[in-house]
């Protein structure tokens, strides 16, 4: 399937360390991010997300690693 802009935003800033702005998401796509990504309540609850003032963070990403 075709990924929306929404999806490819929100891929791209979970790589970031400083996350997804919750307002950032809002003033973007004009919706909310947990209402457009419910599943983030239950990595927010899980622990793999964090949110710290409106901000949220992948705590845990799994990557390829190249030493």
């Amino acid at each position: 399937g075709e990924i929306s802009q929404t999806d490819e935003y929100v891929m791209l800033k979970l790589r970031l360390s400083s996350g997804i702005s919750e307002d950032e998401f809002f003033a973007r796509f004009g919706k909310h991010l947990l209402e457009k990504y419910p599943k983030i309540t239950a990595y927010l609850d899980s622990g793999y997300m964090k949110k710290s003032n409106g901000d949220i963070q992948l705590l845990m990403l799994l990557r390829q690693t190249s030493f």
